[in-house]
């Protein structure tokens, strides 16, 4: 029977001195459920119980477990780039994956096959997973995550040099935009149009609201202000702006020694190339696959002249 009082917590005390119940204990608590939130496999929980036996000076108190009763309520939290997911909805950029990821420590079986802790996911569909642990008998269920792939809307930025400024041929401003100057970004820079006050190779990147991008080919300038010098009719580079290698074509009216030279805007002598050549037309094959994109001088020294020419490294 349930008492009715004078005592403390009398709703969760059953009286068994007539031996109403089948144990040998004078009394026991009526059923207690321990619950906590946000419990996840793959972590270590502890469950602390303390008794107390203060009717007499023999210790016959115990604690009885029900068989299976440590479990998880809820499914197990997913994650996607390493975040928490606390929808059921990701959108991803058409062209581009994200990892989509369980708890670390178990067996697993995602609805698509595969058997990894985590996988990348690049088409739309819905995705889920069965998890396992060393109970074979007792499997979660991750929720269903749908994944919606955006389509790209932004058309491909193309690059143009006038009056020391760069401007791209997208230019809503419905977009975001960030500028690149050799490779690293430019602070401030987030219009379509970026002033050119240095030599070098530029590139832009736009962006959606929905944070789907484009990147621009690099555009490699010089402005105005420098002197831009280039040889005459005999002296050639062709692919300019080239990528892997370039060649030079001379003319010469003698047998010479030539001095190749290839310099940064800086003035800092990158390569240098002793070359024999012989009267008439001479080409040189250079290799640039060592050397960063940007805007070089070449420069060619034989006995009786010098002349430069401006390579673009793409």
């Amino acid at each position: 029977m349930v008492p009715t009082g004078p005592c403390s917590s009398c709703a969760y005390f059953l009286d068994n001195s007539l031996n109403t119940y089948t144990t040998a204990y004078d009394a026991m608590t009526t059923v207690l459920t321990a619950v906590a939130a946000n419990i996840q496999p793959g972590q270590t929980y502890h469950l602390k119980l303390a008794t107390s036996d203060v009717g007499d000076h023999i210790f016959d108190t115990g604690v009885f477990l029900e068989a299976g009763s440590f479990r998880i309520a809820g499914p197990p939290a997913l994650f996607v780039g390493g975040n928490r997911l606390t929808g059921t909805t990701v959108h991803i950029c058409q062209g581009s994956s994200v990892s989509l990821s369980a708890p670390a420590g178990f067996s697993y079986l995602w609805n698509n096959g595969a058997t990894t802790q985590a996988i990348d996911v690049s088409t739309a569909g819905t995705y889920n997973v069965t998890i396992t642990g060393f109970n074979i008998n007792y499997t979660v269920v991750s929720p269903p995550v749908t994944f919606i792939v955006d389509m790209i809307t932004i058309p491909n930025p193309v690059l143009t040099f006038a009056n020391n400024t760069i401007s791209s041929s997208v230019n809503s401003t419905s977009y975001n935009y960030s500028w690149t100057y050799n490779g690293m970004p430019v602070a401030g820079a987030t219009t379509f149009t970026i002033p050119a006050s240095q030599s070098g190779c530029y590139a832009v990147t736009i962006q959606d609201p929905g944070g789907c991008f484009v990147t621009s080919d690099t555009l490699c300038v010089i402005p105005l202000g420098i002197n831009e010098i280039n040889a005459d009719q005999h002296t050639r580079l062709y692919p300019n702006p080239a990528h892997d290698k370039i060649t030079m074509s001379i003319d010469l009216n003698k047998n010479t020694d030539l001095s190749l030279q290839l310099s940064d805007f800086a003035g800092r002598v990158i390569m240098s190339q002793k070359q024999s050549a012989r009267a008439g037309t001479n080409n040189y094959e250079i290799n640039l696959a060592e050397f960063a994109k940007g805007i070089y001088m070449l420069t060619i020294l034989s006995a009786d002249e010098s002349r430069k020419m401006k390579m673009v490294i793409e």
